[in-house]
């Protein structure tokens, strides 16, 4: 089975990324999580690891070339028993699902004092730095 290997969503605002160098070739064996290329964004230049264990079957992107985020990057042709990796079609693992609500706390007693709750709207972001 072959897997078709797309340019993951490197960091917030990061639309596309330029192949600087490949780590691998066509035909070339690799391994989960082996450096597999580097991108540069307008942020950072990151090595991409290999999302699965096989054989490199064909390369899309060739140095220099900006792509963006989603494009095809490599074809890897996965090994023999070998499970397919837990990424989504957009190149990167899915999302978790959601977490249970949490219980409702139990009711603190009269003499303690109360905590400031920050409560933000719902959907809204929390604003915070790096």
């Amino acid at each position: 089975m072959a897997l078709e290997f797309r340019l993951p969503d490197i960091g917030e605002g990061v639309a596309e990324g330029e192949v600087v160098k490949w780590l691998v070739a066509e035909g070339d064996s690799v391994k989960e999580d082996q450096p597999l290329v580097e991108v540069m964004t307008d942020k950072a230049t990151v090595e991409i690891p290999c999302p699965a264990s096989g054989t490199v079957k064909r390369i899309h992107a060739e140095p220099g070339k900006v792509v963006p985020v989603g494009s095809v990057l490599v074809e890897i042709e996965l090994a023999a028993g070998a499970a397919a990796p837990r990424i989504a079609a957009h190149g990167h693992a899915p999302a978790p699902a959601a977490a249970p609500a949490p219980a409702a706390p139990a009711a603190a007693p009269a003499a303690a004092p109360a905590a400031p709750a920050f409560v933000r709207p719902p959907g809204q972001r929390a604003i915070a730095t790096p």
